[in-house]
């Protein structure tokens, strides 16, 4: 959440020559959230958007952070952060229908496995990708999309050691993988 905060804070810090020719956008995942409540678990998910007016160009940094409260007993206590940063070029200036990007994804996961003993969890991983969506605006600000985020990560992760006990390197979003894939089907938001 202080990672959204400092983003809102820096976008309304922004010089007035900069707010004059940019329109900014926030969107939220509606499905993810929806499965984070029927979880238990805390979920947010959606997209901080920036572009010049009149461009086909979109900057976008995705957002998903995750506080897992799994029962100790079966597996794991995991907070999950990941923040992407995409460039999306669309066909026409009006930033609607189809786009293409490409995407860098920064993923990190920290927290405790039960499954043996109580052992430190502990990653970070960086990806390249790419991006394929589809935006459609309604009454001139408000929006849904959907999109496709597909790529490979370009490290295994990065160890940590806390204490007596080594981290170990797990992760339930990435599950390990060496590449990432993301679907998002309906995601609302506003453009302001």
């Amino acid at each position: 959440m202080k990672y959204l905060l400092l983003v809102a804070l820096l976008t309304m810090t922004f010089p007035n020559w900069v707010k004059a020719n940019t329109e900014f956008g926030i969107d939220f995942n509606i499905p993810s959230a929806l499965a984070g409540i029927a979880d238990g678990q805390h979920y947010i998910s959606g997209t901080l958007t920036a572009a010049k007016k009149s461009s086909r160009y979109e900057l976008a940094m995705p957002f998903f952070f995750n506080e897992h409260t799994h029962n100790p007993d079966i597996c794991c206590i995991l907070d999950i952060r990941r923040i992407d940063l995409q460039l999306r070029s669309f066909k026409n200036n009006l930033r609607q229908g189809g786009y293409f990007g490409v995407t860098v994804r920064r993923s990190s996961v920290s927290g405790y496995d039960y499954f043996e003993t109580e052992r430190p969890v502990a990653y970070s991983r960086y990806g390249l990708g790419v991006v394929l969506g589809y935006k459609k605006e309604y009454f001139d600000r408000i929006f849904w999309g959907t999109n496709l985020n597909f790529g490979r990560f370009l490290s295994d992760g990065d160890t940590l050691a806390s204490g007596d006990n080594t981290a170990i390197i797990i992760g339930p979003t990435d599950n390990g993988a060496e590449v990432f894939l993301n679907i998002e089907f309906l995601k609302l938001g506003v453009r302001f």
